[in-house]
């Protein structure tokens, strides 16, 4: 680690990972006053939704009102406003949730990202990546690994949403990770061919003989629904097996995803109306659904999130069914009319932590409750509540704990952003 005096700038913030939360965490915390920095490994802001091809994210709305709100439905309004998105219906059914998501147009999306945290003063680092974090009396020295080398910076507080709660990691504070973590998933759309000239039950046989005689894996489908992969034109591919939160694991998984998919299309293309099939679109990287989730203050669990527990620190809502994928298909939970879960602000602080804040798919929960919190919209609504926070902290000389709820809730509000009451549950 580098000497203590040889940091080469000061942060009030710095946010690790530019994805759904970790953009409106930086967001929200340059917005509360703080001096912010975000570091993001690739090349574009978005995380999922930019890099993995995940472009729909999660509910804002629920039983026909908004529920989040805030900078993050900013950035959705501006991309409709630029062409790149139509706004939901907000007439939900929960066996079709899917249906009431947001299609974002990927390169518009991104440049609302870049333009908002821009506008509000967020110094961003791309293709920087986190190195190790050395905890100081007032904060913690970070390096960096760009293009041009390491680099030493002093921040007072991080948030991490990379994920995988990699800081908390590299500080040696307690995560946990299921026995059996959900597949991965590599997004890719095809083209060449007419899904009404197929002869879909003579198909499905076929495809049943490859996976029999070994030329195809059951595993590489979202069960066996070939017929409704084809008819949407996108084939679900869900991977698993691989340890996504290392650069190895995740290295082989993306070799693995393509390579299967390759498989795919060969054999497909032996089948009448399958000969010129071709993938017209392929996500730069997997999508990964569930990795570690840090030790909190409080955890989520998955019966306080089927029941709609008010959390007496409850940060944002969260509406999404328990969605976890398994090898037997998918568990799923719907939510009951008029549920509408929420997200405590304790299960953002990792257990034993002064100056560090998660947001995003590694917060504190069970696996179930995991598996429905971990969509966009909340992950982004639990980004801006750990920005808020983290600048909060950095400017008051608190740890994170001492941070007051009521503060986060008003700098929330001033943004817009939607914070759980009894009254909105029940009115």
């Amino acid at each position: 680690m580098m000497n203590i005096q040889n940091f080469k700038q000061e942060w009030d913030v710095l946010v690790i990972g530019g994805g759904a939360a970790g953009v409106f965490a930086a967001i929200a915390a340059s917005k509360t006053g703080a001096k912010t920095l975000l570091i993001e490994k690739n090349g574009i802001l978005g995380g999922t939704i930019t890099m993995a091809g995940v472009n729909f994210p999660g509910l804002f709305f629920a039983w026909g009102k908004q529920i989040i709100g805030g900078p993050c439905w900013e950035a959705i309004l501006r991309t409709v406003e630029l062409g790149g998105a139509a706004l939901p219906r907000i007439s939900f059914q929960p066996e079709h949730h899917y249906d009431e998501q947001i299609s974002l147009n990927t390169f518009i999306y991104s440049y609302v990202l870049d333009e908002a945290t821009k506008n509000s003063g967020v110094h961003v680092l791309l293709h920087t990546a986190i190195g190790s974090l050395q905890p100081v009396d007032d904060g913690y020295l970070a390096t960096l690994s760009q293009r041009e080398g390491i680099s030493c910076i002093k921040a007072k507080t991080i948030v991490d949403a990379t994920g995988d709660a990699a800081a908390v990691g590299l500080l040696n504070l307690p995560r946990v990770k299921s026995t059996s973590v959900q597949p991965a998933t590599l997004i890719h759309d095809l083209s060449g061919y007419d899904p009404d000239e197929l002869d879909m039950n003579k198909l499905k046989q076929q495809v049943h003989e490859w996976i029999t005689s070994g030329r195809l894996k059951k595993e590489d489908f979202q069960g066996d629904n070939i017929i409704y992969s084809l008819k949407s034109r996108r084939i679900f591919m869900h991977l698993s097996g691989q340890n996504a939160d290392t650069s190895a694991g995740k290295s082989l998984l993306e070799q693995q995803a393509r390579g299967a998919l390759m498989r795919i299309i060969l054999c497909l293309r032996e089948f009448p109306g399958l000969e010129k099939l071709s993938v017209s679109y392929c996500a730069p990287e997997c999508g990964v659904r569930e990795t570690y989730r840090i030790i909190g203050e409080t955890s989520i669990t998955a019966e306080e999130y089927v029941n709609g527990v008010l959390y007496d620190d409850a940060i944002c809502y969260c509406f999404y069914p328990i969605d976890r994928h398994i090898p037997e298909g998918i568990h799923q939970v719907f939510l009951k009319p008029g549920i509408i879960p929420t997200i405590p602000y304790r299960a953002l602080i990792p257990k034993g932590a002064k100056r560090i804040l998660t947001a995003g798919r590694c917060i504190a929960g069970d696996a179930d409750a995991n598996s429905a919190y971990r969509v966009q919209a909340p992950c982004m609504a639990t980004g801006q509540a750990a920005g808020v926070a983290a600048a909060l902290a950095s400017a008051r000389g608190y740890t994170v704990q001492q941070v007051p709820y009521s503060a986060i809730c008003e700098n929330l509000k001033k943004m817009g952003a939607i914070i759980p009451t009894q009254s909105s549950l029940v009115d």
